[in-house]
């Protein structure tokens, strides 16, 4: 199990540093279970599959972070 990892860098417009966040692990899997099928393929597969979930800032979604791959077992 991989801990939480500290999350750096340098804004490409600005040239500052970026304040330090916290983050999972890379390659971190989450195995949810939820009460109602239909919720489940509704909001998690057809809503957020592919998709990044909000982030603490908006340059994060766009290098990857919060991104979702649903599945169903």
């Amino acid at each position: 199990m991989v801990g939480p990892e500290v999350i750096a860098g340098v804004s490409g417009a600005s040239g500052r540093g970026r304040p330090l966040r916290w983050a999972v692990g890379a390659g971190s899997v989450y195995h949810l279970r939820f009460d109602d099928d239909g919720a489940a393929a509704v909001r998690w597969a057809r809503d957020v599959h592919g998709r990044c979930l909000p982030q603490a800032e908006e340059w994060m979604t766009t290098v990857g972070f919060g991104m979702c791959l649903v599945g169903r077992w």
